[in-house]
């Protein structure tokens, strides 16, 4: 996908490709924002670079990753230059009791799955702006 730095971005980190790809469309098509999309936390280490360039204006996590966790990969990315002060809403399948302490901690917003789109729209657009 090719990114313009002239809109806003959201760095979506996703392991399923169908959840990914359908979280990157509807966020494309039904927000004035484009979505960059990330499989992994190895393929967002080689892509930082690029990820840094774009100054995402939100980052939304998926909580449970092959080899992190989502609370993990935004204390990664909070470490990076230019993307310290970047929110992140982090989308879960757990049981939310079980992380709401690590969530809490760094003042995250927790989404559990399954989620209505349009909740989840709308609170990207309400973070963002």
């Amino acid at each position: 996908m090719s990114t313009s730095p002239a809109l806003k971005t959201i760095l979506v980190v996703e392991d399923d490709s169908g959840n990914g790809t359908f979280l990157e469309m509807a966020i494309q098509s039904e927000t004035p924002y484009q979505a960059m999309l990330v499989a992994s936390e190895s393929e967002m280490l080689r892509r930082i670079e690029e990820i840094k360039a774009l100054k995402p204006a939100l980052f939304l996590l998926d909580y449970r990753l092959p080899r992190t966790t989502a609370t993990k990969l935004y204390d990664q990315l909070h470490a990076i230059e230019g993307l310290e002060e970047v929110p992140a809403i982090i989308i879960t399948a757990e049981t939310p009791d079980l992380i709401e302490p690590e969530i809490r901690q760094r003042n995250l917003l927790l989404l559990p799955k399954p989620f209505e789109l349009d909740n989840l729209l709308e609170t990207i657009k309400s973070i963002v702006n």
